[in-house]
């Protein structure tokens, strides 16, 4: 039976405590280390630090994996297809080369309310 998202997760959590302990104890073992234990010391943390990292990145794909994304109603995605209509008749006229101030507030405000409409 395959494992759920929830469990993975627990696995991963898991792990990445493990290997950070791991990069904890490493760092003791590089004190007073002779320099050829310290080469062996050096790659061993070298994959830990590379393994944790891979290990981070799957938790965070898995809880984004879990997100439930509501319907988009129709009222908001009016206003997307107009905001994203503003920001593309910009981009077409070169007008962000020749903006002034207000121009990129407004600009900023419309992808912020774009930001806004789309986020989980």
């Amino acid at each position: 039976m395959p494992m759920s998202i929830d469990d993975r997760k627990n696995a991963i959590q898991k792990t990445i405590g493990v290997l950070t302990s791991c990069q904890a104890r490493l760092g003791e073992l590089r004190k007073g280390a002779s320099p050829t234990d310290l080469a062996g010391i050096l790659a061993d943390k070298s994959d830990v630090d590379a393994e944790l990292i891979r290990q981070q990145d799957m938790h965070a794909h898995l809880i984004a994996a879990d997100v439930q994304v509501q319907p988009m109603s129709d009222q908001d995605a009016q206003e997307l297809a107009t905001l994203g209509q503003k920001l593309d008749d910009a981009i077409m006229h070169g007008a962000i080369l020749n903006a002034d101030l207000s121009f990129v507030e407004d600009v900023l405000s419309s992808a912020q309310k774009i930001g806004d409409i789309v986020k989980p």
